[in-house]
This record gives structure tokens, C-alpha cells and sequence, in this order.
């Protein structure tokens, strides 16, 4: 009971407990009322806790990794049309690069004045943007398994901002993603587990009781003879 304590194994912790009632139940004796009375205290403080379900988060995290490679990044990129590319000679290219540049100085382009457009991310940078959120999803699903809460949350935060600022949020299959982190992130990887001290000292206690007892006709029939004689 002790070690599934350290491991916060709420199933398995459930199960003992419940078999260990189970078989002081089945005994039909009055001496075990005070440790059935502790067991059963702990069975209601175990049903009360939520369920952990460490590799089912793991795998769900894993998933979601999967589908990073198929996820929109913020904005399009903006490419000049074929046709307008063939009448532009080399001269006329770098008549309008040398314009531009002067005129950057002076003009802000605005394509929408009413949303938060982020430049396009392409090349090397692009990729990793997706392995930065990959790898807190890794995070994540390593906290998972050794029931690091706040390992857990803090990682699927930076995996939260990081699909913020550089996805397409308008992007059914980034929206999709946002949602599960969300979910994901409500999810408890670790549970209190109650204090087995008392149960366990109390059946023990009963069990060393019994076994006296069991003893005591044995050694107390010598001396019953002896008396009768």
C-alpha cells in the first residue's frame, strides 16, 4: 500500500483495498469491524479522486504531434502573378526594386487594418516554428507519464502560444489542435492519494489478534485436562 502511495496508482491502490475488505467481509467476524470501518474510509477517499489516465494523455499528445506537419501557417505568401512576371524586364526589375526601397522608407503597408497580420515565417524558420511545437507537446507527454503537473501545464501553454502566434487561427486543423490542448490541458495527471497509514496498521493489528487467537485453544488445552483431573 505504501509503494502504490509513492506511485500515485489510484486503480491499483482501489483494487487492493477494496480485496482486502472483501476478504475481512467473507471472515463474518466482529474483531474486524474497526479495520473494515479504516478500509472502507479509504475506498470512499479513493472514489472521490479523479481519473488519471497517464498513457491515454501520452498517446493523445503523440497524436497531436503527428499533425504538425499539416498545419497552416499564419497568412499566405504573397507571389506575382506568371503573366505579370513576363513583361518585366531585367532593367524594369531593378528600376522597381531601387523604388520600393526608397519608398519603404516612407509607406507602411496595411493589407488588413482590422486583424493582427504576422509576417509569413518560410525556409529554416518555418521549420522551427513546427519543431518548437512539437517538442512542447514532447514536454508534455513526458510530464504525462511521470505525473509532473506543472511540467504539464506550462508546456502545453508554450504549445498553445506558439499555434497563437504563428498558425493560421482561422485554419480548421489549427482550431482543432487549440481545442485539444485545451482539453488536454484539463485533464489531471496526478491524484492525492490518502493516507493508507491507519488502514494498514489497523489490519495489521487484527490480523496479529486473530492469529492469537487461533493459537489460544491449542495452548489452553493442557491446562483445561489438568484441571479436570
Amino acid at each position: 500500500m505504501l509503494r502504490l502511495s509513492a506511485l500515485q496508482d489510484v486503480a491499483s491502490a482501489t483494487a487492493l483495498v477494496q480485496g482486502a475488505d472483501d476478504i475481512l467481509k467473507a471472515q463474518d467476524d466482529p474483531q474486524a469491524f474497526a479495520a473494515r470501518g479504516e478500509l472502507i474510509k479509504v475506498l470512499e477517499a479513493l472514489r472521490s479522486l479523479p481519473q488519471v489516465d497517464r498513457s491515454g494523455l501520452f498517446l493523445q499528445l503523440g497524436a497531436l504531434r503527428g499533425q504538425v506537419a499539416q498545419l497552416q501557417m499564419l497568412a499566405p505568401e504573397y507571389i506575382l502573378p506568371a503573366e505579370t512576371e513576363s513583361t518585366v524586364t531585367a532593367s524594369d526589375s531593378s528600376r522597381w526594386a531601387d523604388l520600393w526601397a526608397e519608398l519603404s522608407r516612407y509607406v507602411r503597408l496595411d493589407l488588413h487594418a482590422d486583424q493582427d497580420v504576422r509576417p509569413q515565417l518560410a525556409g529554416q524558420s518555418l521549420a522551427q516554428v513546427r519543431l518548437t511545437l512539437a517538442l512542447a507537446l514532447e514536454q508534455a507527454q513526458w510530464a504525462a507519464l511521470n505525473a509532473q503537473p506543472e511540467v504539464y501545464r506550462q508546456a502545453l501553454a508554450s504549445a498553445h502560444e506558439v499555434l497563437d502566434s504563428y498558425f493560421d487561427r482561422d485554419n480548421q486543423a489549427v482550431k482543432a489542435m487549440q481545442q485539444r490542448i485545451g482539453e488536454l490541458d484539463r485533464q489531471p495527471v496526478v491524484a492525492e492519494l490518502p493516507k493508507l497509514d491507519a488502514a494498514l496498521n489497523t489490519l495489521q493489528a487484527y490480523l496479529k489478534q486473530r492469529e492469537a487467537s487461533a493459537l489460544m485453544p491449542d495452548d489452553a488445552a493442557p491446562a483445561l485436562e489438568e484441571g479436570g483431573q
